[in-house]
């Protein structure tokens, strides 16, 4: 596959029911936008095999990075904002809340030197998981001294240069835009309805409470991060032979 200008990376866990419409539904899109493009999965060592799933599709724009241990969702997204090609990354969770037809939305946000994330809206969650994700927002807008909106997902936009600093900088594991404010990155977000869950989700509860409390910490501790080791990785997809570089040997 051939460097794309937009490189959409979205990281996959239990999520392998989604996956041929999310790819047909972000073809659709992106066809419109007559651009040319490429859809990276980053499979977090999921049980139920989603990138295979993806690959066995054949779609010529679609690549999985196949991780052989799990790391969580925002390592994984790390790296594939590290290991993307394009000039201008979309990062979109692959459960279908965040809907293929509003990428153009973040697109037409992007900015020099500026990250662009979808502010939540709409009634997708139950209470509990409101409660405390309103918690987690409120608390990261207010350590962040409101360097991250209030509302701001994971669903963003923005410049590989830009993107790539921050992935790159660190715990991987942490919220990459509480690590966007560490490094006085400037985030604005754009009002973009988010829909209701499908199932329970991919991610149990104790995993997000971890990545929640990542984030938080990253925003007030002054410690440099530890070394992170990353599992090994088993491209797929399109043209994959192409492709050499193991996590480990990245800069994160």
């Amino acid at each position: 596959m051939r460097p794309a200008p937009i490189t959409i990376v979205s990281p996959l866990f239990r999520t392998g029911a989604y996956v041929e419409e999310l790819v047909n539904r972000v073809d659709a899109v992106m066809r419109s936008r007559r651009e040319p493009w490429n859809l990276l999965f980053v499979d977090d060592a999921c049980p139920s095999g989603s990138g295979r799933i993806a690959a066995r599709l054949g779609h010529p724009s679609v690549e999985v990075a196949m991780l052989a241990a799990n790391v969580g969702q925002q390592a994984a997204t790390t790296y594939g904002v590290i290991a993307a090609e394009g000039g201008t990354i979309v990062i979109m969770d692959s459960d279908l809340q965040d809907r293929p037809e509003d990428i153009p939305l973040l697109l037409g946000g992007v900015e020099p030197g500026v990250i662009v994330a979808a502010g939540r809206r709409g009634d997708y969650t139950g209470v509990a998981e409101r409660i405390t994700g309103t918690a987690f927002r409120l608390a990261r807008w207010a350590l962040s001294r409101g360097r991250v909106p209030r509302d701001a997902g994971m669903f963003v936009c923005g410049e590989a240069a830009t993107l790539g600093s921050v992935a790159r900088s660190g715990d991987p594991r942490a919220h990459l835009l509480s690590r966007a404010a560490r490094l006085d990155v400037p985030v604005t977000s754009i009002p973009i309805e988010r829909v209701p869950r499908r199932d329970e989700g991919s991610y149990s509860s104790a995993q997000r409470v971890a990545m929640g409390s990542r984030a938080l910490w990253t925003l007030v501790s002054s410690a440099a991060p530890r070394r992170f080791d990353w599992p090994e990785v088993e491209w797929l997809g399109h043209d994959a032979a192409r492709r050499t570089a193991k996590p480990r040997e990245m800069e994160a």
